[in-house]
């Protein structure tokens, strides 16, 4: 069925309602990147970014991407669930190329043409604080002048399209989600009127330092943290059970300070294999230039089960990887050699033409050893498919196409495969699936 013509996909879709906490699979609009809490507080206040992706020209009338508190404390008497930050894209529609991004006052990053790109300016904008003049529309609980930068502790990210009223239900700065902290009247529940217009379109929730998780409370259906469930919350402590959630929601513990929230390439779905979850450096002995924005990925002296050791990421990203280089364009997939945002047959091709090449930060070194070699492809192909639609497209519409992967001896087969890919694969399938066939009512 995957080669079904639209007008079948159309009718198809009809039988299928879709659920997820409360979050909309309808939209095509994502949460595609979250840097925040860059080394240094001078770095704050201007190299911190985030980037929507979606359809293209998309209006965003009504929208607002929202951050909302995680913090709570042992008597639940903490602030978790008050927005404390909001960006107003009422104004905004998605680029020519589909991509929005926000940046801070005096942000130095490369965005790639035909995005929206809005950049915090006007007189006295400093970091997120906008100035006079400013096209950038943002509210934060803070007083202004206190803190031009997102909580590096973290939170829950929203993006929410208001269903209602234009100016009583939009999202305002103080608003409590969770009363008493205790999820019995969270988001899932809507009941009060504001809440209940909100469509939560995508969301990703974050511990991003350590300490907070056991106490702390988030509202994505996948959340990563500071922590891992079954060990200590400190040496000799009690052991973490893991933090506040959402009914049906996921947790990932991690063993080091997040500061990158990324879709995995262009992914689509709301499993952790979906996202890049990533500590940065601007260590000069990666290639970092000191006071550029290519932040890289970070690494520790700590080896940690199921991560390569010294690496501070999920995804397994090498040392040193440039991340926020793609403004404006698909994330970073290891084995994604001509930057498209997926690991598929393309990207032999890339490949075998720059093999023997040497240098740094070569599009083609999957492993980052400043050589394009066999290894390179052995990455490639043990990547080859990702990001995986988690979402379940090819499920829903059939079973999934499996394709042999070519070798390196084999171009010919790269080019046949690639077709029959591309064909019988549409990435307009690879979007949100959180659904579920409604029973057909039987002829009476």
């Amino acid at each position: 069925m995957a080669g079904m013509d639209r007008t079948w996909r159309l009718a198809y879709r009809s039988l299928v309602v879709c659920v997820a906490l409360t979050q909309s699979a309808a939209a095509d609009l994502f949460i595609n990147e979250i840097f925040f809490n860059p080394g240094g507080s001078a770095r704050d206040s201007r190299d911190e970014y985030v980037e929507l992706r979606g359809t293209p020209n998309m209006p965003l009338t009504k929208h607002f991407f929202v951050f909302v508190e995680n913090e709570d404390d042992e008597l639940n008497q903490g602030e978790a669930g008050i927005v404390e930050a909001i960006f107003d894209l009422n104004n905004y529609s998605l680029g020519t190329n589909g991509f929005l991004t926000l940046r801070q006052a005096g942000s130095s990053y490369a965005v790639a043409s035909g995005t929206t790109d809005i950049v915090n300016s006007g007189a006295g904008a400093v970091g997120w604080t906008p100035g006079a003049g400013s096209p950038l529309l943002f509210e934060q609980q803070v007083p202004v002048g206190t803190n031009n930068y997102l909580e590096g502790g973290g939170f829950t990210a929203m993006v929410i399209r208001n269903t209602g009223d234009a100016v009583t239900h939009r999202p305002q700065i103080g608003m409590d989600l969770d009363v008493g902290n205790d999820g019995l009247d969270s988001i899932a529940t809507a009941v009060n009127g504001w809440r209940s217009n909100w469509e939560i379109i995508d969301s990703i929730g974050t511990f991003g330092e350590s300490g907070e998780a056991p106490l702390g409370r988030l509202y994505a259906p996948v959340n990563f943290g500071f922590e891992v469930v079954g060990q200590p919350v400190f040496p000799g402590g009690p052991i973490f059970t893991g933090p506040n959630l959402e009914p049906g929601a996921v947790y990932v513990g991690l063993e080091y300070e997040v500061e990158y929230l990324g879709r995995w390439g262009n992914s689509d779905g709301q499993t952790a294999a979906d996202w890049h979850v990533s500590n940065l450096t601007d260590n000069a002995a990666t290639g970092y230039v000191p006071g550029s924005a290519e932040w890289r990925q970070s690494g520790d002296h700590v080896a940690f089960p199921g991560v390569s050791p010294n690496v501070e990421t999920n995804q397994g990203t090498p040392y040193g990887t440039v991340l926020t280089n793609t403004l404006g364009a698909p994330n970073y997939v290891q084995g994604d050699f001509n930057r498209d945002g997926f690991v598929d047959a393309a990207d032999f091709t890339v490949w075998r033409d720059a093999s023997g090449a040497t240098g740094i930060d070569l599009a083609t070194d999957a492993n980052r050893d400043r050589e394009v070699n066999q290894t390179d492809h052995d990455i490639w192909k043990a990547r080859f498919g990702e990001p995986i639609s988690s979402g379940g497209a090819m499920a829903m519409f059939g079973p999934a196409v499996t394709t042999a992967v070519p070798e390196p001896n084999s171009a010919l087969l790269a080019f046949g495969v690639a077709a029959l890919y591309f064909s019988l694969r549409s990435r307009s399938d690879r979007r949100p699936r959180y659904c579920k066939l409604l029973p057909i009512a039987p002829r009476s």
